[in-house]
């Protein structure tokens, strides 16, 4: 996060529904922070710093289809 002075605000990170894990974990600054299901957004309300980080992992399935050509 770039801001010029602490700012209070939200920011919202979308759960896709293809998620691999059942919740998505948002974290701040490297501290778990909340976290949602597949489908819905997580909303992180704070007052945001100068170089705060918002970190999520999206995991996804492999799946392998057998070629058939």
């Amino acid at each position: 996060v770039s801001v010029p002075q602490p700012m209070q605000f939200s920011v919202y990170v979308r759960a896709p529904s293809w998620l691999a894990s059942p919740t998505l974990v948002v974290a701040v600054n490297g501290a778990s922070t909340v976290s949602s299901g597949r489908g819905s957004y997580v909303q992180v309300q704070r007052t945001w710093h100068d170089q705060d980080t918002l970190q999520f992992n999206l995991s996804m399935a492999v799946v392998a289809h057998p070629y058939t050509g």
